[in-house]
């Protein structure tokens, strides 16, 4: 039976101090995010109180897609809090997994809002289409995006765990990914519950 050794990282004060610049850094960079998608909302949600009937006779927005993003976005964060909690235990390759697993489903997330924009087009919704194509399109695509800067820090992560490096050294990055994410996880559910349920 092989004993395992783990070796508990223990950062410096110079990179405590970074830390924290980083952590406030990030704060400050969500409440920016935070206040961008409020006024495009509170947009939406002026124009929409002046529109007759939500959506428009004739245009019907599909509730299915929308809904297992929701699913898979609650998802990815429960996944993201579990690499976090491993990472915080000293358990390496579980926090690796738990990324990896956060990562696969983030893709998952693009490629069903890439299957929903196609869906939509096909129903005769393009981006210039009322305020309804113009409403959906610019939130959900920059909400992607988003998704899409998250996914990047995940994949760098994995990748600096795959070539050897420790991910520990790397454990503020995964806490700051997990507060991004998490806000990108709360802004799509006001957007699923304002655009599509309401």
């Amino acid at each position: 039976m092989n004993n395992v050794v783990q070796l508990e990282f223990r950062p410096t004060a110079r990179e405590r101090a970074a830390e924290q610049t980083g952590a406030i850094g990030m704060m400050v960079a969500l409440g920016a995010w935070a206040m961008m998608f409020a006024a495009l909302f509170f947009v939406y949600l002026g124009l929409r109180s002046q529109a007759k009937s939500w959506p428009p006779p004739g245009i019907e927005l599909p509730v299915l897609v929308p809904a297992v993003n929701t699913a898979v976005m609650l998802a990815s964060s429960v996944t993201l809090n579990k690499a976090l909690q491993k990472l915080r235990s000293g358990a390496r390759s579980q926090a690796v997994r738990w990324t990896a697993v956060t990562f696969v489903l983030g893709l998952v997330f693009v490629a069903l809002q890439v299957g929903l924009w196609r869906g939509l087009w096909l129903d005769g919704i393009g981006l210039t289409t009322g305020l309804v194509g113009a409403v959906v399109y610019s939130l959900t695509i920059l909400h992607a995006v988003h998704v899409v800067g998250g996914i990047c820090v995940l994949g760098y992560l994995m990748t600096l765990a795959a070539r050897g490096g420790s991910l520990q050294q790397r454990a503020s990055t995964l806490r700051f990914c997990g507060m991004y994410w998490h806000f990108v996880d709360a802004v799509w559910l006001v957007m699923f519950v304002g655009m599509f349920i309401l």
